[in-house]
């Protein structure tokens, strides 16, 4: 359900909290495995990015930060929106670390920002892979809710101490 305009654009940022251990989601068991080859990080990102070549850039360097993961991509996971919907209860509680990048205007859709909550209410590992290849923590971040589409319903920006705070960048941009 769309935001009334009257109170559009909202700027939030996530609460910061330890993100090493990660509580478990309501009737789940969310054990972290010790071995990488258990571990499963889940890849979110707009549905317009799935066919492109800066989607498996960016699913590579998700591979070398995990080598050995599993690594699950929404791409080819769900076939329409309603799939997504009864689908996604059955995959959150699957997996370890939750990683997700933007368009490169910084924005991402609803069903990015329902996976993104979703995970983040569940203790999961979130991280923002950024378009240069740095690596974010949530709370340093941004999120300029727009309503704008549901393809565009949030703007993810850094905020203005994030690389003060945060240096995270892994292998090469």
């Amino acid at each position: 359900m769309p935001l009334p305009p009257e109170i559009l654009p909202v700027t939030v940022r996530l609460t910061p909290r330890d993100r090493t251990a990660p509580e478990p989601a309501s009737g789940t068991s969310r054990d972290t495995p010790s071995d990488e080859s258990e571990r499963c990080i889940y890849i979110a990102s707009p549905v317009s990015t799935y066919q492109s070549r800066r989607y498996d850039l960016m699913s590579s360097r998700v591979a070398q930060r995990y080598p050995g993961a599993t690594i699950m991509v929404a791409r080819g996971m769900y076939e329409s929106s309603h799939d997504w919907r009864k689908k996604w209860p059955e995959v959150l509680p699957r997996i370890d670390e939750f990683v997700f990048f933007a368009e490169l205007d910084g924005t991402v859709g609803m069903g990015v920002c329902k996976e993104l909550h979703d995970a983040d209410m569940g203790g999961i590992p979130i991280w923002y892979l950024h378009h240069d290849g740095r690596w974010f923590e949530p709370d340093v971040l941004e999120f300029t809710i727009t309503g704008l589409s549901p393809a565009k319903y949030a703007v993810v920006e850094l905020a203005e101490d994030a690389d003060a705070r945060t240096d995270l960048s892994i292998g090469g941009a």
